[in-house]
Order: structure tokens, then sequence, then C-alpha cells
């Protein structure tokens, strides 16, 4: 069960940055910087990323399940 589950966020991940990679501005603005952005990957998880000198920067891999004060940006 869990490699299954590994395997899903696995996948999901790999979609989610290629997404970015080819449009990053495509998801939503974080609440806590403007120019930050967030994408939910799986209910459980958000990746926060900024553009920078045309590169993408990952900032955090945020379980949701954590008080979301605990996010460092």
């Amino acid at each position: 069960m869990v490699r299954k589950e590994l395997k899903n966020l696995a996948e999901k991940l790999e979609e989610t940055l290629n997404l970015i990679s080819k449009n990053p501005d495509i998801f939503q603005v974080s609440e806590f910087k403007k120019d930050v952005r967030r994408v939910v990957v799986l209910k459980f998880n958000t990746i926060y990323y900024r553009l920078n000198n045309n590169q993408i920067e990952i900032l955090s891999f945020f379980s949701n399940r954590q008080d979301p004060k605990k996010i460092k940006l």
C-alpha cells in the first residue's frame, strides 16, 4: 500500500513540476508572499516556489497536515 502511495506521489510530483517548468505563472500566488506561488500536489502536499532570474526555485514541499504557521519560505 505504501509503495502505491509513493509511486502516485512521485508521478503527481513529476507532472506538477513539468507544468511549473512550462508555465511558472499557472498556479496561484501564495497568501504569504507575492513573489511566491503555491500548488497542491496531492491533498496532503503543497509546493511553494518562485521564479528567480528565469529559474524556478522550490522553496518548500509542505505537508498540509502540519500547522500552516510552520511554513518557512
